[in-house]
């Protein structure tokens, strides 16, 4: 059974940074494994969608009752 890359890998690669771990290996599975060359044409597809999206759009906060759960289960959590 053949290992693919991991989804931090993929996300790397579609945001086209530089990944010091073995990039040569990552592009040599590339070549062979269908799947993974899917997940990353579907990451890159995000990717320049989001990057398109227009700056002008404003910020909504989200309700306070979000930030009150938010809190809540970060307090439950330490």
């Amino acid at each position: 059974m053949e290992v693919h890359l991991d989804h931090t890998q993929l996300a790397e690669l579609a945001l086209a940074r530089e990944t010091p771990e073995e990039p040569y290996a990552e592009t040599t599975h590339l070549l062979r494994c269908a799947h993974c060359r899917t997940e990353l044409d579907a990451l890159r597809r995000v990717v320049e969608a989001v990057r398109a999206a227009s700056p002008a759009l404003p910020l909504v906060p989200p309700p306070e009752h979000i930030w009150d759960a938010v809190a809540e289960d970060v307090s439950r959590e330490t």
